[in-house]
């Protein structure tokens, strides 16, 4: 996420009211790992550059309320995830509409991971709910994995899966 966008933010998003009334940035913000992204030229670095757009690590509990509107299904600021073992991100600009999955249960298998294409109808977890169920979630429309994660509750676990469609994902290289 980038750091600009949620400091001179007051009010990130409505949903955030229910998880916390104040915005402490040292409680959410990562500002040990950092990424450079050079946005013209699709590339991002994990050393300092002069002039490019700094992406500080969300820690990853509080990363829904942060970047996204559950209600309108938005992304509330321009922001990038990394694609585990590989030299690739991913970078989708504010105000992009997404499908925003919310699984609940005691226990989640995704089938799939960040970067990963879906097409509607793809198998996206198996979900072991309350009475020991195991149910099949399947992804409601085509699109790019952006975010996994889970956030616990008093009971029960809840899974968020973000799919973006693919004309609004940005691939970002890693610079040598």
């Amino acid at each position: 996420m980038c750091l600009n966008n949620i400091q001179n933010s007051p009010s990130t998003s409505p949903s955030l009211k229910r998880f916390t009334p104040v915005l402490d940035l040292q409680q959410y913000v990562n500002t040990k790992n950092v990424i450079y992204v050079d946005v013209d030229r699709e590339i991002f670095y994990t050393n300092p550059v002069e002039g490019l757009k700094k992406f500080v690590e969300i820690v990853y509990e509080s990363a829904v309320p942060l970047i996204f509107d559950l209600e309108n299904k938005k992304i509330l600021c321009r922001s990038v995830v990394t694609i585990p073992n590989t030299n690739k991100a991913l970078m989708v600009n504010n105000n992009v509409t997404v499908e925003i999955i919310e699984v609940r249960g005691r226990k989640m298998f995704p089938l799939v991971g960040i970067g990963h294409i879906v097409n509607e109808d793809s198998k996206l977890c198996y979900v072991v709910t309350k009475k020991f169920e195991v149910r099949v979630i399947k992804s409601p429309c085509k699109g790019i994995i952006f975010y996994i994660g889970e956030v616990f509750s008093r009971n029960e676990k809840i899974l968020f899966i973000v799919i973006v469609g693919e004309e609004n994902v940005i691939e970002l290289t890693r610079a040598s």
